[in-house]
């Protein structure tokens, strides 16, 4: 059975939240800054966030693989960032 509502939902609210986010977001990192994204699911909000802002690097760690992802992924444990301190410029932990 389809979910119709779960459909509606992720076509039109999802959607527009990261469009949202991203335009709120992209201005406030730095200028060809490296970003990481901490719970980054399926990469979208960073992928949103590029086509504003091609000058960043965006880079996104996640504790399960969700889809395909359109960034770099990098999984770990939820705990321990698998990255030395002054990796990035930025850090998102959205939602």
């Amino acid at each position: 059975m389809v979910d119709i509502a779960g459909s509606i939902h992720e076509r039109y609210v999802v959607a527009r939240r990261i469009g949202v986010l991203a335009r709120h977001l992209a201005p406030l990192l730095p200028e060809n800054g490296r970003v990481l994204d901490v719970g980054c699911g399926d990469g979208a909000m960073s992928q949103a966030i590029l086509r504003l802002r091609p000058d960043l690097r965006m880079e996104g760690i996640e504790v399960m693989r969700r889809g395909r992802p359109e960034i770099k992924v990098s999984m770990y444990d939820g705990e321990t960032i698998p990255f030395a301190d002054g990796s990035f410029d930025s850090v998102l932990f959205v939602n």
